[in-house]
């Protein structure tokens, strides 16, 4: 595991360190989920769902589009985002 320190501002706000920005794919304005187990903060980009993804693709184009194609693109994309 990789480990940044970092200092908690007043407002309870902390910097995520770019490295992990990078790897993470998060950027500004990026949507993210905060949780807690077993007392250690998780933070966690938001993944766009298969159904978000394909509401913005146009009715004509949906047909040829399959959600296995999408699984694997998407982990393709991520293994990119990793290097």
């Amino acid at each position: 595991m990789i480990e940044f320190e970092r200092t908690v501002g007043p407002k309870g706000q902390v910097v995520i360190p770019k490295e992990i920005r990078r790897i993470t794919g998060i950027k500004p304005q990026s949507k993210v989920y905060i949780g807690i187990e077993d007392k250690k903060i998780l933070i966690k980009p938001k993944r766009i769902t298969v159904e978000e993804f394909l509401s913005i693709v146009p009715p004509e184009k949906r047909l040829s589009i399959k959600k296995l194609d999408l699984d694997k693109e998407y982990e393709e994309q991520l293994e990119r985002w990793k290097k």
